[in-house]
């Protein structure tokens, strides 16, 4: 399900998914949003693509759907 949502105070078209395990950005996007990331360690895989390393881990990073509001930790690759 793709809902429109803010991230950091920037609006950003969002792919909710309430089984995943973790939550991901995109390094071009976690720079468009003026993220900082953190070093982290890992590597990410998706379905029928090859393992990539993390670039980084931005804590605590502010969302909002309609009134809804969390801080999630999001993974960079």
């Amino acid at each position: 399900m793709f809902v429109d949502v803010k991230i950091h105070g920037k609006p950003i078209r969002a792919m909710i998914d309430t089984g995943a395990t973790h939550n991901y950005l995109a390094s071009a996007e976690v720079e468009r949003l003026g993220l900082v990331l953190e070093k982290g360690v890992g590597r990410v895989k998706a379905i029928n693509s090859a393992a990539q390393p993390i670039a980084g881990v931005a804590k605590s990073v502010l969302i909002k759907v309609d009134v809804y509001e969390a801080r999630p930790t999001f993974l960079s690759w």
